[in-house]
C-alpha cells in the first residue's frame, strides 16, 4: 500500500504542478508579454482608431449650448433680413429688380398656401415680364441674389416680338406672420 500512496502522492503532485504551469501559460498568453510585437501594435492601432472615432463623434457636441444660441441668432437674423412680412415688400422688391435688370413687368400673381412652418406662409408668385434676352438673364440672377428670399422654380417663354421676349418666372418665397389670402396685381 505504501507504493500506491507514493504513486498517488506523485500523481497528485504532478497534476498540481501541471495545473500551475497551465495557469502560468494562460496568464502569459493573455498578458502583453505573451504577444508578439506586431500583435501588440495591431491591438494598439485598433484601440487608437476607436479612440479617434469616439473623439470625432463627441467633438461636435462640445459647446453645444453656445452653438444652439448662435444658430438661433442666425435664424432670427435670416428671418428678419431675408423673409418678407407683406405682399408689398415682395411687390416692391420684384419691381425694383425688374427695373434694375431692364425688364418690364406685365403681370404679377400671388398664391398663398400654408407652409407647414410656424409663422410662415408659402407665397407662390407668377411674374410675367418682357425684355431682351440679356435683361431676362440679369433678372433671373438678380432674383437669385436678392436680399429677400426668392426661389426661382421655373421659367417659361410666352412669345417673342423682334428681339423682345415675354417670360413667365415661377418664384417661391415665404411670408412672415402667416399672412393669408390671394393677391393679383397687373401692371402695364
Amino acid at each position: 500500500m505504501a507504493n500506491i500512496r507514493q504513486a498517488r502522492t506523485l500523481v497528485v503532485t504532478a497534476l498540481a504542478v501541471l495545473l500551475v504551469l497551465d495557469a502560468a501559460a494562460i496568464g502569459l498568453l493573455l498578458s502583453p508579454l505573451g504577444r508578439s510585437r506586431s500583435e501588440s501594435e495591431k491591438q494598439y492601432n485598433l484601440v487608437r482608431g476607436e479612440l479617434l472615432q469616439t473623439r470625432r463623434e463627441v467633438l461636435p457636441a462640445r459647446d453645444m449650448d453656445k452653438k444652439l444660441v448662435d444658430a438661433q441668432q442666425e435664424i432670427a437674423r435670416f428671418y428678419l433680413e431675408r423673409m418678407p412680412a407683406h405682399y408689398s415688400d415682395v411687390s416692391h422688391a420684384l419691381a425694383a429688380l425688374a427695373e434694375e435688370s431692364g425688364a418690364q413687368v406685365l403681370h404679377v400673381q400671388y398664391d398663398t398656401k400654408p407652409a407647414g412652418i410656424a409663422n410662415l406662409d408659402r407665397l407662390e408668385i407668377e411674374l410675367t415680364v418682357k425684355a431682351r434676352y440679356g435683361s431676362q438673364v440679369r433678372l433671373a440672377n438678380a432674383l437669385e441674389r436678392s436680399p429677400l428670399w426668392f426661389e426661382v422654380e421655373g421659367v417659361s417663354f410666352g412669345g417673342k416680338q423682334e428681339d423682345v421676349l415675354q417670360v413667365v418666372f415661377r418664384i417661391g418665397t415665404y411670408l412672415k406672420g402667416g399672412e393669408r389670402g390671394k393677391g393679383n396685381e397687373t401692371r402695364s
